[in-house]
């Protein structure tokens, strides 16, 4: 939002970002039940849709998008920390000008064996996971989805104890929030950045990521990096 200057522009609000934003505002400095509370509207404030007549599921929507954005922020934190080394490698990073094309640079490098070696056991660690999402890509982003799925289902849970049952000192209230916070903010940070900069709405990026998520196989890993065309 930042670097589309986005910034809480009055003078052309958003109806869908904005709205979501003062909600989330609460997992950021409210209390633990308010957050709760906060979080879950906002989730069902983007991604449900209330004139359907079908059954929706806006956490499995919000955790399809979170999975499919997944590789690329995996592979962007890479792409910088090759850029750090100063070697051949990252004078061919520094060439190219967008983090999606530094981010297929460095998955076809672990496509190829060509990637350098890393020092620090996180990074390697990184390239492992990267690596199993290139041979296995549908399998193992749908297994992602289903663990971000879980911690939101989580939080809708705890959303109906403290709404529905007063339960507003809930053992799990902190520990929920904790796992799904950042989960949320990932969600609402692709789904800003297609709002502004592909004027998509979230319903429509969630079907993307859905198709993208059914449609992906080892016959073109490298489509992980654009899983969701933004």
């Amino acid at each position: 939002m930042h670097r589309e200057n986005r910034i809480w522009l009055e003078s052309e609000p958003d109806p869908y970002i904005d709205p979501a934003i003062e909600l989330l505002a609460l997992l950021q400095n409210g209390s633990s039940s308010a957050a709760i509370a906060g979080g879950w509207a906002a989730i069902e404030s983007l991604l449900s849709e209330p004139r359907s007549k079908r059954l929706v599921n806006p956490a499995e929507r919000l955790a399809t998008i979170v999975a499919c954005s997944f590789p690329r922020a995996e592979l962007t934190d890479l792409a910088y920390t090759l850029i750090e080394r100063k070697d051949q490698f990252a004078q061919a990073l520094q060439t190219l000008e967008t983090n999606k094309e530094k981010a297929g640079h460095v998955a076809k490098a672990i496509l190829d064996g060509t990637l350098p070696d890393l020092t620090t056991w996180s990074d390697r660690a990184a390239v492992e996971r990267i690596r199993e999402i290139l041979q296995h890509p549908q399998e193992t982003i749908t297994k992602i989805r289903d663990h971000v799925l879980d911690t939101f289902q989580r939080l809708y849970r705890q959303r109906n104890l403290v709404l529905h049952a007063g339960k507003t000192q809930a053992v799990a209230l902190r520990a929920t929030l904790s796992r799904a916070t950042p989960l949320v903010g990932a969600g609402l940070d692709r789904i800003a950045h297609a709002r502004f900069v592909g004027d998509l709405r979230p319903i429509q990026l969630a079907g993307r990521a859905r198709t993208a998520l059914d449609t992906i196989s080892a016959d073109d890993p490298l489509k992980i990096v654009d899983l969701l065309g933004i």
